[in-house]
């Protein structure tokens, strides 16, 4: 609950690394818009939308974990010596 009252826009400025920002259409607990402004506020960040997603997507849906794992190999790691 610490966050729902906490404003991080600062913050979320400061980020710099790739972000993917995923929400569910239908969280009843964090409303969208504050998924859309997240994303406008960081630099490298990427909105995906879960059609219909409720609150607690990668517990409760198989895109939402198909995108973030896709999400996570499409960065460019650097290889290991």
């Amino acid at each position: 609950k610490a966050y729902m009252a906490s404003d991080t826009c600062a913050d979320a400025r400061r980020v710099s690394v790739p972000t993917l920002v995923l929400h569910g259409e239908k969280d009843q607990v964090v409303p969208l818009a504050w998924a859309q402004t997240l994303a406008t506020l960081i630099p490298s960040a990427r909105l995906h939308i879960i059609k219909g997603g409720p609150h607690g997507l990668l517990f409760k849906s198989d895109e939402a974990r198909h995108t973030a794992i896709n999400f996570l190999k499409q960065l460019d790691h650097p290889k290991n010596p």
